[in-house]
């Protein structure tokens, strides 16, 4: 009877279980892949990406287990294909359960960690994650203690992605998520690149910003629609490139107030984009801008843009309530793009930035021949001059007027 039972529990468990190795790889059959949820596969001193290839057919995997036979011998390191974590693992959807323990994993190209699929209290597995991962679907963790798993802050990671679905704002719990975001700290010694998208916080945890993070040099913050202000990033030593955008709930934005000495002294990049419901900036000292970006804030009526000596480009666009705009001199200002703007600013800023080469303007309301004369007065620098959607300008140049006059 006991032989019985047994085989028949072996006959259902093939229906869904398999067992890789290498007497059986060969005569596996592909169109049989979809059938199986849980595979386990022999861990040899080297695993290749070709082992695996045709299970990217096995749609309905839940379960992918390294296992070992018999004892291992001592000091033997293991190591697993990149290809197998960026490539496989993210084509298996209903993926729940993933162990490669014993493996030696030094460097992924980008590895995407989905929360349909894995929990992130598996990542403490991964003590030699050294490289670049993406997280997706935070907003699924219930308790921070499972973010705390993580170890991120063992991790000497290069490159990290932060991500929340951009859905159901009104059901999150702020208070969770700024947890679990700060118990998702990484290491500060190697990270050159962060990314947080659709964080459903109102502020953010103090390591976001901390200058101890010496060597980061491009930070995005995006989708993040609760929070009410910037974290503090202005001390950040090597932060060059600066990317803000869809916070609607920022009003006011001074990274003065972090700030107790030199304020974004290596920043190059800086954007901000799809700003709803930012008013004011009070600007710092930015010794090494040389792109300013602002983009799609449509509320924004006063801007601060002091100590920018090394600003080289300036693009505003779709900010039709600015009206107060204090400049000082942009003494190394090559390209200036204006679209949808008020033409005050037109007319603040060419007065201060004499070496603009490239001018090009769209749909500045209010500008009309008088003003556009006050313009072209201060453009003796120019060389490349483009306009679109100015209707009420009706000549170019002041000899087009003239000459009109002259006619008649």
């Amino acid at each position: 009877m006991h032989d019985l039972m047994n085989d028949l529990a072996t006959t259902v468990a093939t229906e869904f279980f398999l067992r890789l190795d290498n007497e059986n790889k060969e005569n596996i059959q592909k169109d049989m892949l979809e059938k199986y949820r849980h595979m386990s596969f022999v861990r040899e001193q080297y695993v290749a990406y070709k082992k695996f290839q045709t299970f990217e057919r096995a749609k309905s995997l839940r379960t992918l287990l390294a296992t070992s036979v018999g004892e291992e011998t001592p000091g033997w390191y293991f190591y697993l294909s990149n290809k197998i974590l960026s490539d496989l693992v993210p084509k298996l959807p209903l993926l729940r359960v993933l162990c490669l323990s014993g493996f030696q994993i030094t460097e992924i190209t980008r590895f995407h960690w989905l929360f349909e699929t894995l929990e992130i209290a598996k990542l403490k597995d991964f003590k030699n994650l050294n490289e670049k991962i993406s997280i997706e679907g935070l907003e699924k963790v219930q308790n921070a203690i499972h973010a705390h798993e993580a170890n991120l802050s063992q991790k000497r990671l290069s490159e990290l992605e932060l991500v929340w679905n951009d859905e159901q704002y009104d059901s999150r719990n702020v208070i969770l998520e700024k947890e679990v975001l700060n118990e998702l700290r990484p290491h500060d010694e190697k990270l050159i690149q962060f990314e947080i998208r659709s964080y459903g916080g109102l502020e953010f945890p103090s390591w976001v910003g901390d200058p101890s993070f010496l060597n980061l040099k491009h930070v995005s913050i995006s989708g993040c629609k609760r929070c009410t202000s910037l974290p503090p990033l202005a001390q950040l030593p090597s932060l060059k490139e600066l990317y803000i955008k869809g916070l609607y709930g920022v009003e006011v934005v001074n990274f003065e107030l972090f700030v107790t000495g030199r304020t974004f002294p290596s920043l190059e990049i800086l954007s901000f984009s799809n700003m709803r419901g930012w008013k004011k900036w009070f600007g710092v000292v930015f010794p090494r801008l040389q792109r300013l970006e602002i983009e799609d804030c449509p509320n924004l009526v006063e801007a601060k843009l002091v100590a920018m000596p090394s600003l080289k480009v300036l693009e505003i666009n779709d900010c039709p309530s600015l009206v107060q705009l204090s400049v000082e001199a942009l003494t190394s200002l090559n390209v200036l793009v204006l679209d949808k703007c008020d033409s005050g600013v037109l007319r603040r800023l060419v007065e201060v930035a004499s070496t603009v080469i490239k001018l090009e303007i769209r749909r500045i309301s209010e500008l009309n021949d008088v003003v556009w004369r006050g313009v072209i007065e201060l453009l003796g620098a120019v060389e490349e001059l483009r306009i679109e959607y100015c209707k009420e300008i009706r000549y170019m140049v002041k000899s087009d007027a003239d000459a009109k006059r002259g006619g008649g």
